[in-house]
């Protein structure tokens, strides 16, 4: 009625979800977790009637994929950058770090431009702040932010790891429930680890494989003590009896391991020759198949999974502390610090040789000898040596004749009529036994092949050394102010 006042009602028209389906988005871990926990609509995207969640339950997995995974880059140079921009013989020019967010979103999510642009958008009202825009300052999820991957953080597992360090150190070094609950962790999915380039952590050794021989070697001081091994090479050359064994890198003392490696140069590195001194090698034949945990592989563990899974996070963690274990395993370690030091990486090998992966020992890089070269470790139970053939009565005898021209010859007399044949596969382990009691009831693992003995004489040493300089800053002591008190009234005192 013209002239009369409307008392109308204002109608809320109520917003109508966004739905966004299955199909609509790529990533495998994300589209089943739609299809898992989606219920069926018609997708706002496509159209079609799928299994769909709301975009704002797809904002929610993305925004904890970027807390997990990403950080938004500074749009400012830092204090580096800025100093070469203002350099004028710099041509150094800022470019932001990172990638533009929506770029991100559309590339990790498998989504559309379209999708990806109202993700970000219900991400950006979440994150807008009024007192920022109203300065101009850039918030999370602003259109126009970037970001970059996060460098996987393994401070917490470094801190765990210092715990374990400190508690066989000091505590307890033989049932260190400490260690075993970290250690289990660490290596829970050992079997199932693959490297970058398709190997995988645990390989194998032994015939018809690309390791099938080992070398080790032992000094010798003196002419007599190398003549008396030279007649039982295949005792003294083997992983030593309980009573002798020394601790070394991956075992404690009384505990006899056999450690070896690929190369006999390497050998006679490890075992660090005084110049003089005697070195005598030996190769030794792989008789079964074994398998070693490869430490160098634990460098470059591939990691699959997604960035929408909490889980991925943790895996990528462990994998990178994982290559930091390697190397602190395989690290030299000065004498004076080896009481302590070897007892962190000890415990780790005695943890997997007695693990149900069933491991034979561990192959990891040698830091004394070349480049590519490595060493081999093999467990107690895997060290057993094959003993030679001597039947009874058969006597030995070895010495070293000296030429004119300074040449040494080494010779082995062994007389006997059974003295060459080899012996039958129960034979003995060379040296004690495990213990006073019992008999040796190990595998047979290894067994020298006599023709392969040498002797070297260590007549020097290079060293590969970095040079650092030294400086040396001189400068006149600065004269000291001395102070006069006075009194209240301000008199000299």
């Amino acid at each position: 009625m013209i002239g009369k006042s409307m008392n109308t009602k204002k109608t809320e028209v109520p917003t109508v979800e966004k739905l966004v389906c299955s199909g609509c988005v790529g990533e495998e871990f994300l589209k089943g977790t739609i299809r898992k926990d989606g219920e069926v609509g018609v997708c706002s995207f496509c159209g079609k009637r799928r299994k769909a969640v709301s975009i704002e339950v797809l904002a929610d997995e993305f925004e904890g994929a970027f807390e997990r995974h990403y950080y938004r880059t500074s749009d400012e140079p830092d204090g580096y950058e800025y100093m070469l921009l203002k350099d004028p013989e710099s041509n150094y020019d800022f470019d932001r770090h990172g990638d533009p967010v929506l770029d991100i979103i559309q590339e990790i999510g498998e989504v559309s431009e379209t999708v990806a642009g109202d993700i970000l958008e219900v991400l950006g009202e979440r994150h807008g702040n009024y007192e920022a825009d109203k300065m101009g300052e850039e918030t999370d999820f602003a259109s126009d932010s970037y970001y970059s991957l996060r460098k996987t953080n393994i401070a917490e597992r470094h801190s765990e790891w210092r715990d374990v360090q400190v508690s066989v150190q000091t505590e307890s070094r033989y049932f260190n429930f400490t260690a075993e609950r970290f250690l289990d962790d660490v290596f829970l999915e050992l079997g199932e680890d693959g490297t970058r380039d398709g190997g995988k952590a645990i390989v194998e050794a032994g015939p018809d494989t690309p390791l099938a021989v080992l070398f080790r070697a032992r000094v010798f001081q003196n002419e007599a003590s190398l003549e008396a091994a030279l007649k039982r090479p295949d005792r003294e050359l083997a992983s030593p009896p309980f009573r002798s064994a020394k601790a070394g890198r991956m075992n404690a003392h009384g505990i006899s391991l056999f450690y070896g490696a690929t190369d006999r140069s390497v050998a006679i590195s490890e075992v660090r020759p005084p110049v003089g001194s005697r070195t005598m090698t030996g190769e030794f034949r792989i008789q079964r198949r074994l398998k070693l945990l490869d430490l160098e592989a634990l460098r470059s563990l591939e990691v699959n999974g997604s960035y929408f899974d909490p889980r991925y996070l943790s895996s990528l963690q462990r994998a990178r502390f994982l290559g930091f274990l390697s190397r602190e395993m395989a690290k030299p370690v000065m004498p004076d610090d080896e009481q302590f030091s070897y007892l962190p990486t000890q415990v780790i090998a005695d943890y997997l040789a007695n693990s149900r992966f069933k491991l034979d020992g561990i192959i990891y890089p040698s830091v004394q000898g070349k480049e590519g070269m490595r060493n081999i470790v093999l467990f107690h139970e895997s060290a057993r040596v094959k003993e030679f053939a001597i039947s009874p009565g058969t006597e030995i005898s070895a010495r070293a004749t000296y030429e004119p021209d300074e040449d040494v010859s080494y010779w082995v007399f062994v007389a006997g009529e059974a003295a060459a044949k080899t012996k039958d596969a129960d034979s003995r382990v060379l040296g004690a036994p495990i213990n006073l009691h019992e008999e040796d009831y190990r595998d047979l693992t290894l067994e020298l092949v006599p023709e392969s003995v040498q002797v070297h004489h260590v007549d020097g040493i290079t060293f590969d050394c970095k040079v650092f300089e030294v400086h040396r800053h001189i400068s006149t002591k600065p004269r000291v102010r001395k102070f006069e008190r006075r009194s209240k009234s301000g008199n000299d005192l």
